[in-house]
């Protein structure tokens, strides 16, 4: 018997929410697995209530997506009219459809034969996913979460849900977002509902001295790099500026909007409009304090970057100018930097999570061989050191070591084609243990 694909509504006469029509994942009589995304649309939400001042979800830079997951393993057969394609299927605002009154009935799916896994409940079948976009006017239109974001959230559509935040290394990216960037397998692995803010690394690296410098600083000092901002702004002088320009301007933004670990984001459910309370996990990666750390010479400023390659040629002479590059933190002051953010999180009532790093041995294209030099500046050893760290952290009950560098040795080198990055099993298992953990 054919299953319906639904539109669950929003039960709150005070959220008013539009949406674009569907654009299909799969096509009429394509096959799809249980929990698979086979259609989304793009979401506008905001509450009428007189004494609420919550801004819209869809503000300038965020992307909102309603993901469709299928119930049942199958084929598909679609309501036609649920999709009308073009600019339509991407702009709720400008050519809005009632979330509620419009086409809920989506489509069916024909059960496999044989099928006999217990099909997912409607409340499971619908996620919501939001991406901030790093430039206003970056085109993101075309697939799931496709551009260019700094900042990810998702969460299910029905029951309160538990906050996440992680601001990583890109070793928790597809274990995270997924193969298709519709975080399905995150939300359908998890033991119960949960709100993810994914941080990612591509542009500044959220290191433990970065994150705990954003929390204590003071509205003053913000005001201060705001105004050495736009002195940078002014001192632009390369053929092409606007590289410099934008990663000053996510350097505003990030002063502006301050530290990433105390925001309050909003959501929608079926229940309406709403926003997360603080978040009770909060996850780190070991991995980030390899990044290369510039300070500013004179306000409580450090950036951090992956490369010094993705550096546009009027920052590198600015971070020449007005920063210090410092050499890699010892690893007794960074062990210092996690517990004075794990006292700062336990006063809110959040717990410090921190994947610990793997060890890279001879044969790594990331170590320096200990024969070259002394055996105290290799990579390796100061992994190993710093992994040890956290485990006497552990101990002291600051935090909980997600034990990333055992986990890797599970699956071996062949996981591992440039000895960081894993695959889909490794993602997997990752995910598998950050659940477990935090949830």
């Amino acid at each position: 018997m054919p299953l319906p694909i639904t539109l669950p509504p929003v039960y709150s006469s005070e959220t008013s929410v539009r949406r674009s029509s569907f654009t299909f994942l799969k096509r009429d009589g394509d096959f799809c697995e249980q929990g698979e995304p086979i259609a989304y649309c793009c979401v506008h939400a905001q509450s009428n209530a007189p004494s609420n001042e919550l801004p819209p979800l869809a503000q300038d830079r965020n992307d909102v997506f309603a993901i469709v997951l299928a119930s049942t393993s199958g084929r598909v057969q679609w309501n036609s009219s649920v999709s009308r394609g073009g600019w339509v299927d991407f702009l709720p605002g400008l050519a809005p459809i009632d979330w509620n009154n419009e086409a809920t009935n989506l489509g069916t799916i024909e059960p496999a034969p044989g099928n006999i896994r217990t099909p997912l409940h409607q409340d499971q079948c619908l996620i919501i996913a939001v991406g901030h976009r790093v430039i206003e006017w970056a085109d993101a239109r075309g697939g799931i979460l496709p551009g260019w974001y700094n900042n990810i959230r998702s969460w299910p559509f029905s029951g309160r849900p538990l906050p996440i935040i992680m601001a990583t290394s890109c070793v928790f990216r597809f274990a995270v977002l997924g193969d298709q960037r519709a975080t399905q397998e995150f939300h359908l692995n998890a033991p119960r509902p949960i709100h993810v803010d994914y941080q990612g690394d591509t542009i500044l690296v959220p290191t433990i001295g970065t994150l705990l410098e954003e929390l204590l600083r003071t509205p003053d000092e913000n005001l201060a790099i705001m105004k050495e901002s736009h002195r940078w702004l002014g001192s632009l002088q390369a053929a092409e500026p606007w590289n410099s320009a934008s990663l000053i301007g996510i350097i505003m933004e990030r002063v502006a909007n301050g530290s990433p670990l105390t925001r309050k984001p909003i959501i929608l459910q079926h229940t309406g409009i709403s926003t997360i309370e603080d978040a009770p996990a909060i996850v780190l990666s070991a991995e980030s304090e390899d990044a290369l750390i510039f300070k500013h010479k004179t306000l409580p400023l450090t950036l951090a970057f992956t490369n010094l390659f993705r550096i546009p040629k009027d920052f590198q002479r600015i971070l020449l100018e007005d920063f210090v590059r410092l050499p890699p933190r010892p690893v007794e002051e960074v062990a210092l930097s996690y517990q004075h953010l794990s006292h700062i999180l336990s006063a809110r009532g959040s717990k410090l999570f921190v994947t610990n790093n793997f060890i890279q041995e001879p044969g790594s294209p990331l170590l320096r061989p200990a024969w070259n030099t002394d055996i105290k500046e290799t990579y390796s050893f100061r992994t190993r050191r710093l992994n040890e760290a956290l485990l006497d952290l552990q101990a002291q009950d600051a935090l909980t070591v997600l034990d990333f560098d055992a986990l890797k040795a599970t699956f071996g080198g062949n996981a591992f084609p440039d000895s960081s990055h894993g695959d889909r099993l490794f993602d997997a298992s990752s995910r598998d243990l950050l659940l477990k953990a935090a949830c």
